[in-house]
């Protein structure tokens, strides 16, 4: 999860800046944490997460 902070700063600029490139930006913090999901859950915990990381995602 390194530089994810720093991701989701750079994110929030660009979407202030109306850049359209924060959807590829918002696009990689949703794959890390996808990635680190994956690593640490399983079953239902890794099911219910990625349902709410993908809603969560989704109201952005």
């Amino acid at each position: 999860m390194s530089n994810v902070t720093d991701m989701m700063y750079s994110l929030v600029h660009k979407a202030q800046s109306r850049d359209d490139s924060y959807t590829i930006a918002l696009e990689e913090v949703f794959e890390k944490h996808m990635t680190a999901a994956k690593d640490l859950l399983d079953g239902e915990d890794l099911a219910r997460f990625l349902s709410q990381l993908h809603s969560d995602v989704s109201n952005l």
